[in-house]
């Protein structure tokens, strides 16, 4: 770790990484990358026994925040495994759209190919507090 920490991998003009704390204990990380661009994305990490408890949503609540109040980004984006049903179900709860599916993009170490969907949350729908849904009619 400490070779990342001295090559910025924590934290750099354009990325940034946070703890996600409970109380004083550290029970996961959150990741943002991307920052100078248009579009910013986030990696979010929860140690299993943590998980369950609304410490993922606070996280993404919390950095789409800090992304639009600190960067002049226009969007933040996450991809996930088809079968992190709970992350899904987190961003959209959170106000994110569904915009992607990457068929068999994500190999898992048994060898299976999983697809990866992916979701983001716009500026403007941030700021008015309203999901605007992808239209698939185009």
């Amino acid at each position: 770790m400490h070779t990342r920490v001295a090559a910025g991998w924590l934290t750099g003009p354009d990325h940034e990484t946070h703890a996600l704390l409970d109380g004083e204990r550290v029970v996961g990380l959150v990741r943002l990358l991307d920052l100078d661009d248009d579009t910013a994305e986030f990696d979010l990490r929860v140690r299993s026994a943590d998980r369950g408890r609304g410490l993922g949503a606070a996280a993404v609540r919390w950095l789409s925040g800090h992304v639009f109040t600190s960067r002049a980004c226009h969007r933040v984006e996450a991809m996930t495994r088809e079968d992190n049903v709970a992350m899904r179900a987190v961003l959209a709860r959170c106000g994110w759209v569904q915009e992607a599916r990457h068929r068999q993009a994500w190999p898992t170490r048994d060898g299976r190919r999983l697809d990866a969907v992916g979701y983001a949350v716009l500026r403007p729908d941030w700021e008015a507090g309203t999901v605007t849904p992808v239209d698939r009619a185009t």
